[in-house]
């Protein structure tokens, strides 16, 4: 055994850390790389000189490129390339030595996955800041064959994923697609998706396309961490983009804060599996990635709960550690801009707060007037969300409209979508949300918060945008129940199917589909009817949105209307139109079951279902609602009921006092 080895051996045996001073100095270690080589303690050397770095960093470039380019066993090359990993960039020549040699051993199929794959980490960090080197590295990823070692694909995946957040070409994205297949990296490869995915959200600047990609972001990351039970990051960043959806959604605060129990928990595991299993070179920045998405996630829960609150008696700390917080991250995560990617996301329930109390809009727009100008956090997108609030009152009711923040978020899609003649159709769809708005009827409105409260216990209810959409479904068909139950067949002889005098027979089911199709084709809801190839049948009316479809089922009940009988009856039915998209629907019945009468109590014909509706352990949505038929106006009933009465009978009524 060679004298220098001998020496390194007694140093680690002692429990001591190596100083070049321990070798007689820098340059006896350098001049003894035959030496090095050879002892399998390739690692402990370099360690030792790189720790005087910056004594002479040429000679020790060239030195780390030697010991690198000499050492063959794979578990000493993954040592040599981590401790060579920080000190990059090195000088041109070095650097292309190491790069080319690297990426020789990355190709080479006939060597074993796990030293490819350190090579293939080796070369990364070799063609740092040269970027012929990291095209050239990132064309020989896209290339790699998706039937290559699983082990050598996920690592592939791993340096494409960091070279697409560098470039954003799309041979990366087409080699991770492909990649899919390999059953034992889908984990890494899932991730890696999800992060392009993520990444495209946070650069996009239109509110759907922002949820639509965190929703597919979403879905990536929690396949990951089901492909591999200990992908605890994938799991917070599923948790945490989970979270930033439901703020966008509208959940409620209590349940944001479950989640975050779940998330911590999530975070637990990471640091666990990372201390038990090593860190390596690249592990430095998924580390702090995932503690940024898991602070994102807990600020958006914590600000949920104090948007809820009318007084902020801690203003300043719910600005500074919260609202900053979350608004911040679009830069702390992954280098976004303002006005992209998660402001746009969660302003309009941050606006529709500040809209509805003063008090929380004048302590940020006080944090700001009085912080702000010293403040090393870009505020943007938080000023222009305050200046939009706080501007002069708008010269009529119209233009205030447009301020609005409950129709910020749809007036923003509106107005970046190009449409010609936009401030034309900005100003139309303002002023009908204020008119509908200001005439919109008490028991609507309560039967709209009974149906919210009941589907909150649906998962597919909380998907982005899925709310919305059945809410506003459900408004259209309240209100198309409201006309029914307020005009006569004089006001309007296309509903007299639903009177008792007018219909000679009974009317039949379609006659009422006909009449509500015609209604939501009137308000352009996306509704057709009769579609086949849904659930293995065909519906009767079909609701679109985007990539959600809602299906209503008609119906005529001639016995039985009970919501209860309609569940045993028609429930099977209705659910099974949901199982390939939301599990929500909607049953609207022609209720035939009685005699002549008069309109029920609009609430009382409404009923929201929830359960397990087709006994497979779902939970399904079915909001039900009756309309009554065989119906007599009031006048006739009084008249109806003046007959019944017995001329000996007296009037229960108290005449008027004269």
């Amino acid at each position: 055994m060679t004298s220098l080895t001998s020496l390194m051996l007694e140093i680690l045996e002692s429990g001591k850390t190596p100083a070049a001073s321990d070798f007689g100095g820098l340059q006896a270690i350098v001049d003894n790389v035959d030496e090095i080589v050879q002892s399998g303690l390739q690692d402990e050397f370099l360690k030792a000189a790189l720790s005087e770095f910056e004594t002479d960093p040429p000679l020790l470039e060239d030195f780390s490129a030697e010991i690198a380019i000499r050492t063959s066993d794979d578990i000493v090359m993954r040592e040599v390339i981590d401790s060579i990993a920080p000190f990059f960039p090195f000088n041109p020549q070095p650097a292309r030595r190491l790069f080319y040699h690297w990426l020789s051993i990355a190709t080479r199929k006939d060597l074993s996955a796990s030293i490819r794959s350190a090579a293939l980490r080796g070369a990364f960090f070799a063609a740092s800041g040269d970027d012929r080197k990291l095209l050239r590295l990132e064309a020989e990823i896209a290339d790699t064959d998706t039937r290559d070692d699983a082990d050598y694909i996920a690592h592939a995946a791993r340096i494409g994923g960091l070279l697409h957040a560098r470039s954003g070409r799309s041979e990366v994205v087409a080699f991770l697609e492909e990649a899919r297949a390999s059953e034992d990296a889908q984990d890494q490869v899932l991730f890696e998706i999800g992060m392009i995915r993520f990444s495209q959200a946070v650069d996009a600047s239109e509110i759907s396309a922002v949820s639509s990609l965190l929703d597919a972001a979403k879905d990536c990351f929690e396949g990951s961490w089901r492909a591999r039970e200990t992908r605890f990051d994938a799991r917070v960043f599923s948790m945490a983009i989970g979270l930033l959806l439901k703020f966008y959604s509208g959940a409620d605060a209590r349940q944001m804060t479950d989640d975050v129990a779940e998330l911590n928990n999530a975070v637990h595991g990471f640091s666990t599996y990372q201390y038990r299993s090593g860190y390596s070179s690249l592990d430095g920045a998924r580390a702090m990635q995932t503690a940024v998405f898991a602070s994102m996630g807990r600020r958006l829960a914590a600000l949920a709960t104090s948007l809820n609150k009318p007084v902020w008696l801690d203003g300043a700390r719910i600005v500074e550690e919260e609202l900053l917080g979350v608004y911040s991250a679009n830069r702390t995560v992954i280098s976004g801009k303002p006005g992209t990617g998660i402001p746009v996301i969660i302003s309009p329930r941050v606006e529709a707060s500040f809209f509805r109390s003063n008090h929380q809009l004048e302590i940020v727009k006080t944090w700001l007037d009085q912080f702000g100008p010293s403040s090393t956090e870009d505020l943007s997108d938080i000023r222009h969300l305050v200046d939009g609030l706080t501007h002069s009152p708008p010269a009529n009711p119209i233009d205030a409209a447009l301020g609005s923040p409950t129709i910020a978020a749809a007036i923003h899609r509106v107005r970046s979508s190009g449409l010609p003649g936009i401030a034309s159709l900005e100003t139309a769809l303002s002023a009908s949300y204020l008119m509908e708005a200001a005439k919109l009827s008490p028991v609507i409105a309560a039967t709209l918060e009974r149906i919210d409260e009941t589907f909150e216990s649906v998962p597919d209810y909380h998907l982005p945008e899925a709310k919305g959409f059945f809410l506003a479904l459900a408004l259209r068909m309240l209100l198309f129940l409201e006309y029914r139950l307020n005009t006569t067949p004089s006001q309007d002889p296309s509903g007299a199917y639903l009177f008792h005098k007018h219909a000679t027979k009974a009317p039949l089911e379609a006659t009422l589909q006909q009449d509500l199709l015609r209604t939501l084709k009137q308000a352009a809801f996306g509704t057709s009817d009769e579609v086949r190839g849904i659930g293995g049948g065909r519906t009767d009316i079909l609701h679109q949105h985007g990539r959600y479809s809602l299906i209503t089922e008609v119906k005529r009940e001639l016995k039985d209307a009970s919501f209860q009988a309609l569940l045993a009856n028609y429930g099977e039915q209705t659910a099974a139109y949901q199982n390939t998209n939301l599990k929500l629907g909607t049953m609207m019945v022609l209720d035939l079951s009685t005699g002549e009468r008069i309109a029920p109590a609009m609430e009382t014909l409404v009923h929201p279902y929830v359960g397990d509706v087709l006994g497979d352990g779902i939970t399904r949505g079915i909001l039900i609602i009756n309309v009554p038929g065989n119906l007599i106006s009031p006048s006739a009933a009084s008249a109806k009921a003046k007959k019944l009465r017995k001329p000996s009978q007296p009037s229960t009524l108290v005449p008027d006092e004269k």
